[in-house]
């Protein structure tokens, strides 16, 4: 497997149709501790075991998802101190990952002024502390591009415009799965969410695209918004 990226976004690490639960807590020196369970849905499961077999690809305990290869691969990653991730059945992974240096996780650039993916600013007296994150269609390929080649496959085979690079609305990407698969695909595809929980240091000012209460944001991301990037996504936190 290629090298693979998991933070809050782990957003993109789980780029299948899937519902995932993301706690993370940041520590003032930009490391942050993420836990994380995640779930691929029924029939998302079932069409990545036809790929499989179609592919003549070895799978022992017939996984969907294999926690343990996608450990190793974080594990080797800049910025990531350790990573545990085990399976709980064949289509469900959890475990944790520590994160040592956020600006160093998953270093890719985007489109909006060459800002990096993630970046990570410690307060001072003047300024608050800052996280903010950037996916649009230039670095959305290039977080795919450190996922595995199977995850990669598997996007491609249901034609996600983060991988094709083919310009559509979210309702004509839905339209497009329908009538190369079925509705029930496009309609998990369009039912999944990645929520996750961040923790920060100190209360939270202002945020963007979540909501917060004391130290913590609460984020809803409908999965359709990550595998065509319509619009580009922002998501900023700011706190005191």
């Amino acid at each position: 497997m290629k090298r693979i990226y998991y933070s809050f976004v782990v957003l993109s690490l789980f780029l299948v149709s899937c519902t995932a639960r993301i706690s993370s807590t940041v520590r003032a020196d930009g490391s942050a501790t993420v836990t994380l369970r995640m779930t691929v849905e029924p029939r998302m499961a079932a069409l990545i075991r036809q790929l499989s077999a179609v592919n003549a690809r070895t799978n022992p305990g017939n996984l969907v998802v294999n926690g343990s290869e996608i450990a190793a691969s974080l594990s080797a990653s800049a910025g990531v101190r350790s990573a545990d991730l085990r399976n709980i059945n064949p289509t469900t992974i959890e475990g944790t990952i520590i994160v040592a240096d956020i600006n160093k996780f998953l270093s890719v650039q985007t489109s909006q002024g060459g800002k990096q993916f993630s970046r990570y600013r410690a307060p001072t007296k003047s300024t608050d502390g800052n996280f903010a994150i950037d996916i649009d269609r230039l670095s959305g390929p290039q977080i795919v591009d450190l996922v595995s080649k199977e995850v990669s496959e598997y996007l491609a085979a249901i034609m996600a415009p983060v991988v094709t690079g083919e310009i559509l609305s979210k309702a004509a990407y839905l339209d497009l799965v329908r009538s190369v698969y079925n509705k029930p695909i496009a309609d998990e595809i369009a039912a999944a969410r990645i929520r996750a929980t961040i923790e920060f240091p100190r209360p939270v000012s202002r945020s963007q695209g979540g909501v917060f209460n004391g130290r913590r944001v609460e984020f809803d991301i409908p999965l359709i918004d990550l595998l065509v990037l319509e619009t580009a996504l922002h998501y900023e936190v700011s706190w005191r």
